[in-house]
């Protein structure tokens, strides 16, 4: 039987090996395990980042996107620009991205499994993009992602480093998304992040997050609860946690203040329903039961936001 515990103590050792050397250990090890189901969930989520941008701006789609978090796999851009959006950056503070990871995981579907996912997915899909003389398969796509960020014109272009400074010029992006990020960034460092958020967004332009704010041990162990973590102290959770998958623990109403304290308008918070008996009957430390089971027990939540000024 899977054992938190385990895991947590491997990563907290694993967290002392340089990133690279870590990522190698992780990509070799067969541990990244991609297919279909992955990229159906990446592309629901670029999905959703639209529909909140044609609710607010109909018949129309952001020219410029900035994603944070790249990942090992930049399926959300992908996704983007399938359905029409022209140019977008990915930011990531470090080196996650694997070129042949994504390449083996659209490959390994056959051209009518490709095409009928993407259809199921992508509503706004633009098969031209596809067929495109430049562009005549999704596999072309990976040629054209940069690995640095620069000014050409591309696609895809990759940004390194810190995105509380961000190499792009003031009032210059339309949308930024996320997809399951905010959870993992030191609560100390989120509002640095919003403002220079603000900073590159131009006025009514639109963010969109998608936040799993879930114990990511319960989906390694199915014994202990989604709501596990809530129960320890913040010196108890500084020794369990490790910066290979850091948790921040903020529940919905903490993102919620520091966005709006970032200079933006709450424009939807969509919570998953979950189950408050269940969660009633949790061991929380006293942080967390101070607050209102519908703020501590939310466990994912999609935020849209339009900034203001």
């Amino acid at each position: 039987m899977p054992d938190w515990r385990l895991k947590a103590g491997a990563q907290k050792l694993l967290s002392l090996l340089p990133d690279r050397m870590y990522d190698e250990l992780l990509y070799r090890s067969g541990s990244l395990r991609l297919g279909p189901d992955l990229l159906h969930d990446r592309f629901s989520h670029a999905a959703r980042h639209l529909n909140a941008w044609v609710e607010q701006h109909p018949n129309t789609r952001p020219a410029r996107l900035l994603e944070l978090g790249t990942g090992w796999v930049p399926l959300v851009p992908l996704g983007l620009w399938l359905c029409g959006c022209e140019q977008i950056f990915t930011a990531d503070l470090r080196d996650h991205f694997r070129p042949a990871l994504l390449h083996s995981l659209i490959q390994s579907l056959d051209n009518e499994q490709h095409i009928s996912l993407l259809q199921e997915t992508l509503p706004d899909l633009q098969r031209e993009r596809i067929y495109s003389e430049n562009l005549k398969t999704v596999l072309d796509f990976i040629s054209l992602i940069k690995n640095d960020y620069s000014d050409s014109y591309l696609p895809v272009s990759r940004i390194l480093g810190d995105a509380r400074h961000l190499p792009l010029a003031d009032q210059s992006v339309d949308m930024i998304v996320s997809n399951n990020t905010f959870e993992h960034i030191p609560a100390e460092v989120i509002p640095g992040i919003l403002r220079s958020f603000h900073r590159v967004l131009r006025p009514g332009g639109l963010m969109s997050h998608h936040i799993d704010m879930a114990d990511h041990y319960s989906y390694f162990d199915s014994r202990i609860s989604p709501w596990h973590f809530l129960r320890y102290s913040p010196g108890q959770w500084r020794w369990i946690e490790n910066r290979l998958q850091s948790q921040n623990r903020l529940r919905v109403s903490h993102f919620r203040q520091m966005m709006e304290e970032a200079g933006f308008e709450i424009v939807r918070i969509d919570n998953e329903v979950f189950d408050t008996d269940h969660f009633r009957k949790q061991a929380l430390h006293r942080t967390f039961a101070a607050m209102a089971p519908e703020e501590a027990g939310v466990l994912h939540t999609h935020i849209v936001t339009r900034r203001r000024g």
